[in-house]
């Protein structure tokens, strides 16, 4: 599988017109972008196209479903994930780039609490979560929706993705 250099943004969407160009204004210019349209009935996927990004229209419902569509449309080593609701700042992408090195697969960062990034359901349930998490595995884990970059190669490596949730 050849990989060209550089950076692909993947973002999941359904619904997303009113945040998508306050997100994708905010994607570092040498990144590329593929905003993945899943089952949108506002103008999602005119948006994206409007601000420069490529579409792709992924039919299978669920957010597993959509990244994967992404991983697979990207041509880049490198790919990143993150959500076009607004609840990620696009502007940290560098600083998770710059953590790869030989032997990284993957980095993750981690949502800062933003006053109506959230809806409370979303916060109370990742906070649970994570907190499960953290209790039952060890795991040091924050947030389960957070912004990522990864090795395409070792995404796909992993085969489906879960149709809903992804990871």
């Amino acid at each position: 599988m050849d990989s060209e250099p550089g950076v692909t943004v993947v973002i999941p969407c359904r619904d997303e017109a009113d945040a998508l160009p306050g997100v994708l204004s905010a994607i570092p210019v040498d990144y590329r972008v593929i905003v993945v349209d899943n089952g949108s009935t506002d103008d999602t996927a005119a948006v994206a196209r409007a601000a420069g990004a490529t579409v792709v229209t992924e039919s299978t419902p669920g957010y597993g479903s959509a990244v994967h569509a992404g991983v697979d449309a990207a041509r880049t080593e490198l790919v990143a994930v993150l959500d076009g609701d607004g609840s990620l700042d696009p502007r940290e992408l560098p600083r998770l780039v710059a953590e790869f090195a030989p032997g990284v697969d993957m980095v993750v960062g981690r949502r800062r609490a933003v006053p109506g990034a959230l809806p409370l359901h979303a916060r109370i349930g990742n906070w649970a979560f994570a907190f499960r998490l953290r209790r039952r595995y060890g795991l040091k884990v924050h947030d389960i929706a957070a912004m990522r970059v990864t090795r395409r190669d070792r995404l796909q490596a992993l085969g489906h993705l879960h149709a809903r949730s992804g990871y």
